[in-house]
């Protein structure tokens, strides 16, 4: 059996495609585990000085000291250098939720004045992972003017769903995804354990496996206010979050995530 352990913490590769599909909106240079811990910026300095800082691969930074400085960014209205230090911030501490939530709020306010929507669908990604790891911020993502927009472009309800709602919803239904600009890699289908139940089973097939044959995907899923939350534990293990909103018709040229066939008919797997 193949088994993989997927990290909850998946930031650092997001934030990565975040930037890069942003046009220009960030040139950090390697910060992961090899980030020096040498070179400290002092904390009075400016919003591009600290840009530069990260930029030059220099170190001496904690994730907070990063999100600090980006926010003084943000502050200013600087986005794409706010940007450039929440991903930092992000690849210094994968864990470091409120950073990468403040970079999709960068990422979000940075287009709106040049490309709104253009992105939403990569701040779909990084929101998802980052309420996984605390729900705290997606409470206060439904009450945060930053994302107005955000929220209106993906037809948004003023209020996530009730546990029962979402159960409903994902009951009986199939998706497809991830599927980052090819053919889609998985394929899912969502039972309630009984009509009124809260929680389910899911299964499926992945086809990301190349040379092994179409895996076997099946897990356990439970319904909260706006979510689900799924927990793979067939050929891979790992931890999910889905939100209905994020679920988009068939387009792997844009989305990310999972997403429903068109009606009548179902997306190729190559």
């Amino acid at each position: 059996m193949n088994t993989r352990i997927l990290n909850r913490s998946v930031f650092a590769a997001l934030a990565l495609a975040v930037a890069t599909g942003f046009g220009r909106a960030s040139h950090a240079q390697a910060v992961g585990p090899d980030y020096p811990r040498d070179n400290a910026l002092a904390e009075d300095a400016t919003c591009k000085q600290a840009s530069r800082h990260v930029k030059l691969g220099r170190g001496g930074l904690s994730a907070d000291q990063l999100n600090a400085f980006g926010m003084r960014c943000h502050t200013e209205g600087s986005f794409r250098h706010a940007m450039r230090l929440f991903e930092a911030a992000g690849m210094v501490d994968p864990t470091h939720t409120l950073s990468q939530y403040n970079l999709a709020c960068a990422m979000v306010r940075g287009a709106e004045a040049e490309w709104p929507g253009e992105h939403d669908h990569r701040v779909w990604v990084i929101l998802e992972n980052v309420f996984l790891l605390d729900s705290g911020r997606f409470d206060r993502f439904w009450a945060d003017s930053d994302f107005d927009g955000f929220r209106k472009r993906m037809a948004m309800p003023s209020a996530p769903m009730s546990a029962d709602a979402v159960a409903a919803f994902f009951n009986g239904r199939q998706l497809w995804g991830p599927t980052p600009g090819a053919g889609p890699t998985r394929m899912a289908a969502f039972t309630r354990t009984h009509d009124t139940a809260l929680s389910g089973t899911v299964t499926g097939k992945d086809f990301s496996y190349w040379g092994t044959g179409n895996l076997d995907d099946k897990g356990t899923w439970r319904a909260e206010p706006g979510r689900i939350i799924v927990d793979w534990h067939g050929d891979t293990i790992r931890t999910e979050l889905i939100m209905p909103e994020g679920i988009n018709n068939y387009d792997p040229a844009l989305h990310d995530g999972w997403f429903s066939a068109p009606e009548g008919a179902e997306p190729e797997d190559d």
